[in-house]
């Protein structure tokens, strides 16, 4: 875990960043292996002084505003990454809003790949990071993925059988296993409201997304009325205004089938050559600033029979993150360059007001 700082004063927010004066917008459609194009806007900055890393999210939620001459507004995340002058790449994945082809929920993944029509989301991955290399300028020749939720699935997908110039990844909270642990079937229980909203919004796309986007009309604020007016599940698709594949689709495997557990990606996280963030030391490192005993270890062979699954198999292809990199490619400062340096600061004084309260009292 690490914490970076502004070169700022740390009491005063700092300013809104301007990314049309420090970055040029460009568009392209990236054809992968198969022919199929993927629509990509990419943020350069205008600094050439020096080479800069890329930094690649990949959504089913579309990347607009659309328009080279149209940029996003600041959000936290996107600020953060500009200001630290990584070459910013956001792309709609395979059939979502500008990109081609066919829009598959929760990519199965393929592991056997014989012919250029056999792809999945690492290979489209590992596409496009190899069309940035050759083609976008003033680059440094490293690349890392980012995403949360179900742009994490496409970052965690995206790792395997890892493109060379992929140093680092971050899949948070990523989409799994809809079947046994997110958010469709929770180890068999239909969640209704999860997968109406979810379908509601992948409606079958037709022609290029509309310039504002609008959202589904519930036609009330209170879900439980919704959903007892809506009646059974038959009467769902002409209230989705007609057939709707990822909720057909959901609704017509109710058991974990072979649909469920080809789009598992945490039984295919293999040949992963990046680093990927771990929180175990930043538990030993609380533990201790605070005089509590570190959390229990156990060995492989016992972890098989206590942990899930999917969060032994994310925990199995974990790696660290080491801050050199960050330091020497992105000339950040790092104001605690170790969880330790942190606690040295706060946890005394975290202890000391724990101290002063009487005893039972919450801090």
């Amino acid at each position: 875990m690490l914490l970076t700082a502004s070169a700022g004063d740390d009491q005063t927010p700092p300013e809104s960043y301007d990314a049309r004066e420090h970055y040029t917008k460009y568009e392209y459609r990236i054809p992968m292996r198969d022919g199929v194009r993927l629509f990509t806007a990419v943020l350069v900055p205008k600094d050439a002084s020096v080479t800069h890393p890329f930094m690649i999210v990949r959504s089913p939620f579309g990347v607009g505003p659309y328009g080279s001459d149209e940029y996003s507004a600041a959000a936290v995340h996107t600020d953060t990454f500009l200001r630290a002058g990584y070459i910013w790449v956001r792309q709609d994945v395979r059939g979502r809003t500008l990109s081609e082809g066919a829009f598959t929920h929760v990519t199965p993944h393929r592991p056997e790949k014989r012919t250029p029509s056999d792809v999945d989301e690492s290979t489209d991955t590992y596409d496009t990071v190899a069309w940035l290399l050759q083609h976008i300028s003033n680059h440094n020749g490293r690349a890392g993925l980012w995403g949360i939720s179900y742009a994490g699935f496409f970052t965690a997908a995206g790792i395997i059988d890892t493109h060379p110039a992929i140093k680092a990844a971050s899949p948070q909270a990523p989409v799994a296993d809809l079947f046994l642990d997110d958010d469709w079937y929770h180890g068999g229980a239909f969640m209704l409201a999860a997968n109406f909203e979810g379908s509601a919004g992948f409606p079958p796309q037709a022609g290029p997304p509309p310039k504002v986007k609008v959202p589904f009309d519930y036609g009330t604020s209170d879900g439980y009325e919704f959903f007892l007016k809506l009646g059974p599940l038959t009467n769902v698709a002409a209230r989705l205004g007609g057939a709707n594949p990822m909720w057909d689709e959901t609704v017509a495997h109710p058991t974990y089938d072979e649909y469920w557990q080809s789009r598992a990606i945490w039984r295919h996280l293999k040949n992963i050559h990046c680093a990927v963030l771990t929180v175990g030391g930043w538990f030993d490192a609380v533990a201790d600033a605070y005089h509590l005993p570190r959390p229990p270890r156990v060995s492989w062979d016992e972890a098989e029979t206590r942990i899930a699954p999917m969060l032994l198999s994310f925990m199995s292809e974990s790696r660290r993150l080491a801050n050199q990199r960050m330091k020497r490619e992105l000339r950040v400062r790092l104001k605690y360059p170790t969880p330790q340096a942190l606690f040295a600061e706060v946890a005394p004084k975290a202890l000391k007001k724990q101290l002063a309260l009487p005893l039972g009292a919450a801090p």
